[in-house]
């Protein structure tokens, strides 16, 4: 089971995102992200295996430096492939860029799931990655652009957190 060090918005925004979380689910496309049974977040980092005190121990250190920053969530993309994926992109944002750059040179490279090392990373807020076939993508893509609107969010808490099922291995607020 794979580890992740992730980083959970304010509460007015996680509301709305879980809102979506809802609308997949009452139209039947996805319960993924719904009984994740962990709040609306960016992931800024996977990996199979991690000795977990030196990662709380380099955490720490990064969450004293660290301050929370706002980001705005765009519009609504897809990760195609079986099980395909829909999420909300991040725009631009110099310093989650920097963040999770950071966070990348303190994890052994041969830990890091290939789609989280820096040169390779799309900054996202996953809604659903259980999508089975093409017709319940183009449903979920529709469906969540009809309601979306472009969302200003407060990144504020940093987590690692042990899935599936999500065990929060250490958190911390950003200052």
């Amino acid at each position: 089971m794979p580890y992740a060090i992730t980083l959970q918005m304010n509460v007015e925004a996680s509301s709305k995102i879980q809102d979506l979380y809802e609308l997949l689910a009452d139209k039947g496309i996805s319960n993924d992200q719904k009984n994740l049974g962990y709040p609306p977040h960016i992931t800024l980092a996977v990996v199979d295996d991690i000795e977990q005190s030196h990662a709380k121990d380099v955490l720490e250190k990064l969450a004293q430096k660290w301050r929370a920053f706002p980001i705005q969530l765009t519009e609504i993309g897809n990760f195609h492939g079986i099980p395909a994926t829909i999420f909300i992109h991040v725009a631009k944002a110099p310093l989650l860029h920097t963040y999770q750059s950071l966070l990348c040179h303190q994890i052994p490279t041969q830990s890091l799931n290939p789609h989280y090392k820096a040169d390779q990373w799309i900054p996202h807020l996953t809604l659903a990655k259980d999508i089975l076939d093409q017709d319940a993508l183009k449903e979920a893509t529709q469906s969540v652009r009809a309601v979306w609107k472009p969302l200003n969010a407060t990144l504020n808490d940093m987590a690692l957190i042990y899935f599936r099922p999500v065990q929060i291995l250490w958190q911390a607020s950003l200052r």
